[in-house]
């Protein structure tokens, strides 16, 4: 009798502790359907100017950099004309981001989760609007869907398996210059030209929209204003489909309202240095943990 008690005490604990391994089994007819490719490295910086007719400041100005290696790891830094600005690095071999900011030495690491054996589970990041220091990087708010474990998931999960895809990613794409969508209405091919010594190709997108405005009062509403609203959208982009020049602008009624205009200033296709993403020396990490919430919480 006891010898039954102790072989049938095995057996529980055996298959206890072999569903999570079946569970954590990848799945070769997903990651053979959808296999990973390398990305192509660069650093870029641009330089960002925007222009309100209402703002009281008028034209305002910051720097962009922007560095993304082979594997995916990509930082977006910017930098305001007073010096204050913001650093972000999305690293999906480490399953993390990290901000950081010039007024603080804290760097806020959000972690991804890590996706369960044999059902989907729903994610989500504390709220970092509630922050006691304002000068600390807010981290912002992530949320995550995860696939049951080794079934592909979305960039903000984490899996055993995705390591093994990675191990096997192929070649970078080169996407070539992208074309335009001569379907689209409003929409022209401007062509090649070099910009900052790199080759381009241009596509313009110009949309008016009507606008009906209502004016009412105590009385009612009386009859509606009639308005439009017009934008234009050029995009200058490299065989590799990196932005070298986008401009946008928006009128009401024919008369001028803002505008962006973005441009690289300087480019570089080599592989980045590691160090790139990680905040500089000096710096205290403080580890956000994603809590694993129902779905339909995450849904709201």
């Amino acid at each position: 009798m006891w010898s039954y008690r102790c072989l049938t005490a095995a057996l529980f604990a055996s298959m206890v502790l072999q569903t999570p391994v079946r569970g954590q089994q990848c799945d070769p007819d997903y990651y053979e359907r959808v296999p990973l490719y390398l990305a192509q490295p660069y650093m870029a910086e641009y330089r960002d100017k925007y222009e309100a007719a209402d703002h009281p400041e008028g034209a305002t100005e910051n720097t962009r950099v922007e560095a993304q290696d082979s594997q995916w790891r990509r930082l977006d830094r910017w930098t305001n004309a007073d010096g204050s600005g913001r650093s972000q690095v999305r690293d999906p071999v480490a399953g993390e981001t990290i901000t950081w900011n010039p007024r603080s030495t804290k760097a806020k690491v959000v972690e991804y989760p890590t996706p369960v054996a044999v059902r989907f589970s729903c994610w989500r990041s504390p709220d970092s609007e509630g922050d006691i220091d304002p000068d600390e990087p807010p981290p912002g708010l992530y949320k995550s869907s995860c696939a049951p474990a080794g079934q592909g998931q979305d960039m903000f999960c984490r899996d055993a398996c995705e390591e093994n895809r990675r191990s096997k990613a192929l070649t970078a794409l080169k996407n070539g210059f992208l074309p335009c969508a001569p379907e689209e209405p409003g929409t022209e091919d401007l062509g090649m030209k070099e910009i900052h010594g790199v080759a381009a190709h241009g596509c313009r997108t110009t949309e008016v929209l009507p606008i009906v405005s209502w004016r009412c009062g105590a009385g009612g509403c009386k009859d509606p204003s009639p308005h439009s609203r017009k934008t234009l959208q050029e995009i200058w982009s490299d065989e590799y489909g990196l932005t070298l020049r986008k401009i946008e602008v928006t009128w009401h009624d024919d008369k001028y309202y803002d505008s962006h205009h973005e441009e690289i200033l300087s480019l570089n296709r080599e592989e980045p240095n590691l160090a790139t993403f990680r905040p500089p020396d000096g710096y205290e990490f403080v580890t956000i943990e994603m809590e694993e919430v129902s779905c339909e919480q995450l849904a709201q």
